[in-house]
């Protein structure tokens, strides 16, 4: 499975099964975007290669950048 097709199985599983709305939808696509760009950069790795250090890394980052929310850390 590649990386486009596990984000839109999530997506989809978002969209059916969670009932999330289009706009909630659209933000997750762009969490995934940001995060696939992080591991790339960081340790050139796609999302199946991720381990929770990894996760742990994108969060500080994120938080450190001042442009990331408390409820966006949540997500």
């Amino acid at each position: 499975m590649n990386n486009n097709n596990l984000v839109t199985e999530y997506l989809e599983y978002l969209e059916r099964m969670c009932r999330f709305c289009a706009r909630t939808l659209k933000q997750h696509k762009r969490f995934c975007g940001l995060w696939e760009n992080f591991l790339r950069k960081r340790d050139d790795k796609d999302i199946l290669e991720a381990v929770p250090a990894d996760l742990l890394a994108y969060i500080d980052f994120r938080r450190k950048s001042g442009r990331v929310s408390m409820k966006q850390v949540s997500r």
